[in-house]
């Protein structure tokens, strides 16, 4: 019989789509100010006024994202906040237009949105996945803010002509050919913890081979690898047949849901399958996921399913 912690495993859906453009706020006291020049520009202006800065990646289908730019960043004492002590930066993960991809790749963005807040010199300080109320976001952003020293350019929301940095972390490196980023298997850069499962059936099937079987109940292709336990999850539903998990995986993807997490225990003596999208930074941000899926399901600890 199967131990009744057999791991939590991971499975990234993928789904490549054009993403049409999220507006920016209007710069006003009241909303965030966002940079408005490429990447390598505002690494550079970063660095020039010593400032810390964040990356907002959305996507143009993600309810929370929509969500976190109507409320959050409209917060007034965040909008204060950052305006002052940071350089703040919109990414749409899905545009083929510009570095979205590319970028969500390098940092291994999964979920949307994902705030990354990175130091001056490039240095990744925090990754936020879900939604993060304007209270939140301004608690974690208060621990790096301030901190940098004094800026050496007056404007904080300038465009530097510069594309060059002294930064030599993981987080710096100009993106010079996003083309040829897009055409590296998108998963190269993402988590050794984190798998992908494309479950679309293959366009050009192979013959049918006739024989007295009963039909089969679909195709799907998938590979999956052992998931680090960590942060929180939003529980869908317990299955004790695979076939069901797959399927309920299909339909997630088809609301574009790239994340599923599938724990393996025993339940009567029997053993069950756990659906799980995950993992979250915070208990609210997996909770945010019954809005997202409309549909009911539990938060749980993920820590608690090694």
């Amino acid at each position: 019989m199967m131990s009744s912690k057999t791991g939590l495993w991971s499975i990234v859906l993928f789904a490549l789509c054009l993403g049409g453009g999220m507006p920016l706020h209007a710069k006003t006291d009241a909303s965030v100010r966002f940079f408005t020049g490429s990447y390598n520009d505002l690494r550079s202006e970063a660095y020039a006024q010593n400032k810390p800065y964040f990356i907002n990646f959305y996507t143009d289908w993600c309810t929370p994202c929509e969500n976190i730019r109507k409320f959050s960043f409209t917060d007034p004492t965040l909008a204060g906040y950052v305006n002052q002590h940071y350089l703040a930066y919109n990414v749409d993960a899905e545009s083929l237009s510009g570095d979205g991809v590319a970028l969500a790749q390098r940092f291994g963005v999964l979920f949307y949105p994902t705030i990354i807040v990175v130091s001056p010199t490039g240095e990744t300080l925090e990754q936020l996945s879900g939604y993060q109320s304007g209270h939140a976001l301004l608690k974690v952003l208060k621990k790096y803010g301030g901190k940098a020293g004094s800026s050496t350019n007056s404007n904080s929301n300038s465009n530097s002509s510069s594309s060059s940095s002294t930064s030599t972390n993981t987080a710096s490196g100009p993106i010079t050919d996003t083309q040829a980023a897009l055409t590296r298997n998108l998963t190269e850069n993402a988590s050794a913890s984190s798998a992908i499962l494309d479950l679309t059936t293959p366009s050009s099937p192979s013959p049918v081979v006739t024989n007295t079987s009963k039909p089969g109940q679909g195709l799907f292709r998938l590979v999956v690898n052992r998931e680090t336990a960590t942060g929180f999850g939003y529980q869908l539903g317990v299955f004790s047949d695979y076939a069901n998990v797959l399927k309920e995986a299909e339909k997630l993807r088809a609301k574009n849901q790239r994340h599923v997490l599938v724990y393996i225990s025993e339940l009567n003596g029997k053993t069950v399958f756990k659906l799980i999208l995950g993992p979250f930074s915070t208990r609210e941000s997996a909770g945010q996921q019954r809005q997202v899926t409309g549909r009911e399901g539990m938060v749980v600890s993920l820590v608690s399913l090694r």
